[in-house]
């Protein structure tokens, strides 16, 4: 079975950079993973759509960034999140003083498990002040608990957000953050596989595809000389062969006027850009000024795909459509054909950059003579010929679309600000 591909997203921050580090354990033959920065949660959905390689799952770093995500809209892949366990409790518990443990405010856990905890370490909680997660809680809100519970005798706060840490510590107070563990990543990693897998069974239901052609102008479709319209159709034919060779589909005429293409539901994602554009429509406007009927249709059987697809070749035409597909319980969606949807598509931009940047660094080895594959903003400018802010945004769109990885800053042997680095991906190459 082939690796899962699952998108690891969140902010580039201490936490991403752990998760990255510990996905690095998984093998490859098991799982492969790609980046997916965001600063605002809106953001989320439309840059994993941009992604050339659509993730089977994602994971999120916590219910905080979920809920928010999920208010944005809703994704078009499952998600898993960081799990939030006793035992981000006791590591945090591990970092502060013996004697402040005692008077501790926590957030975002739940009142049980904080207790539970205690009781497990023999120490008392009846000075502790939980503040459970609330989806419709702000940060801010936690800040105000931790800042109550610092007037009324608290000596530590324990938050799980980064930011409430940092106002708290500017403002004096004791503060540990409650961070995910490794063994915590594991799992929500673990997690996100599995709904990967599951994602990918769904897409083996088979696909069927039907293109009609519209009726000829001058004569019936099995006229023996009507050479035109046989003409078009032994086009049209060979059109779809070459689109649909790289997917693995099945091309078969069902009558003179209609073609029915299988294939697994995977493949109809490839082929139709995660149903975004309606295939062989705009080609065919192209070549030949026809405008085409195409119904897809989704079911567990090949009966119940092909029928589905006939069906909304129906719709199509009732609506003076480009395209309709009918889900697998019959349900059908409009498609609108894109414009341009051909053969032959450019490279992605991304591509370009990293093969150029690939080569440059070929020739740059460790002390076991293997190439590094890291550059920083610095080398991009200098291999790329631009500036070191062009650059970094060039680095940024790497990880955007999931041809790098950044991982932890080099500090400078002179001193200064650490210098971000990005890991070239180079296996994307092919």
């Amino acid at each position: 079975m082939s690796a899962v591909l699952v998108g690891l997203a969140g902010h580039r921050n201490a936490l991403m950079r752990r998760i990255v580090s510990v996905a690095k354990e998984f093998p490859a033959s098991e799982v492969r993973f790609v980046t997916v920065r965001y600063d605002d949660p809106t953001e989320l959905s439309a840059r994993i759509r941009r992604l050339r390689d659509r993730p089977q799952a994602v994971l999120l770093t916590g219910r905080w960034h979920f809920d928010r995500v999920s208010r944005a809209g809703e994704l078009a892949v499952p998600v898993a999140t960081l799990p939030l366990r006793a035992e981000n409790l006791y590591a945090a518990l591990l970092t502060a003083e013996r004697a402040a443990i005692d008077r501790v405010s926590i957030d975002t856990l739940d009142t049980a498990m904080v207790h539970e905890a205690y009781q497990e370490l023999g120490l008392d909680d009846t000075e502790v002040r939980v503040m459970p997660y609330d989806e419709r809680a702000t940060r801010d809100a936690y800040l105000d608990f931790h800042l109550d519970a610092a007037r009324s005798g608290a000596g530590l706060a324990a938050t799980t957000f980064r930011e409430v840490e940092r106002a708290l510590r500017a403002a004096g107070m004791p503060v540990v953050l409650l961070h995910a563990t490794r063994a915590t990543i594991r799992d929500g990693i673990r997690e996100a596989i599995s709904l990967g897998r599951g994602t990918r069974l769904a897409g083996q239901q088979v696909a069927m595809i039907g293109v009609q052609l519209p009726e000829p102008g001058d004569g019936l479709a099995d006229d023996p000389g009507n050479y035109p319209f046989q003409e078009v159709r032994a086009s049209v034919y060979r059109l779809l062969l070459e689109m649909c060779r790289a997917s693995g589909a099945l091309v078969l005429p069902r009558s003179d006027r209609l073609f029915l293409v299988t294939l697994t539901r995977a493949g109809l994602d490839a082929l139709t850009d995660n149903l975004t554009s309606a295939p062989f429509v705009a080609a065919c406007r192209a070549a030949h000024g026809l405008q085409l009927q195409v119904g897809i249709g989704l079911g567990p059987t090949a009966q119940i795909a092909a029928r589905h697809a006939v069906e909304g070749i129906g719709h199509a035409v009732a609506a003076s459509a480009d395209a309709f597909v009918v889900s697998a319980a019959g349900t059908p969606q409009r498609l609108d054909a894109v414009a341009g949807f051909g053969i032959d598509r450019p490279p992605p931009r991304g591509l370009t950059i990293l093969r150029r940047l690939v080569e440059a660094r070929r020739g740059v080895t460790d002390s076991d003579g293997a190439s590094v594959l890291t550059v920083g903003a610095e080398d991009v400018a200098e291999i790329l010929a631009v500036s070191p802010r062009t650059a970094l945004r060039t680095c940024r769109h790497l990880v955007d679309v999931g041809l790098a990885w950044p991982v932890p800053a080099v500090r400078a042997p002179q001193g200064g600000r650490p210098t971000q680095q990005f890991q070239l991906l180079a296996e994307k190459l092919g």
